[in-house]
């Protein structure tokens, strides 16, 4: 068995070595389409000191941020979403 491996090695001889051929880089985006969407909306609410039922006055800011990239290349398509959205509000108490 010792003397069979190397003998198997030797009978293979080189083996053929191919190396992967480098294809260049298509800059082609045409098959991507692609959004984005911003929005802002601001909220007031003010209540006076003689209002006699109470209340809060409010100042209140929000944004919307959505950005889509959909990709349609032959029977292959893929789709992509993503939102974000913050409302950060500040009260003021009137009365309390």
């Amino acid at each position: 068995m010792n003397k069979l491996l190397p003998a198997i090695w030797l009978g293979l001889g080189p083996l053929p070595a191919q190396a992967q051929v480098l294809v260049p880089a298509s800059s082609d985006t045409t098959y991507w389409r692609t959004s984005l969407k911003a929005g802002m909306n601001l909220n007031e609410a003010v209540i006076s000191d003689n209002w006699k039922g109470g209340g809060a006055t409010s100042l209140g800011v929000s944004t919307l941020f959505n950005g889509q990239a959909h990709y349609l290349r032959g029977h292959h398509s893929w789709d992509n979403e993503a939102s974000a959205s913050t409302s950060p509000l500040r009260l003021r108490c009137t009365g309390c």
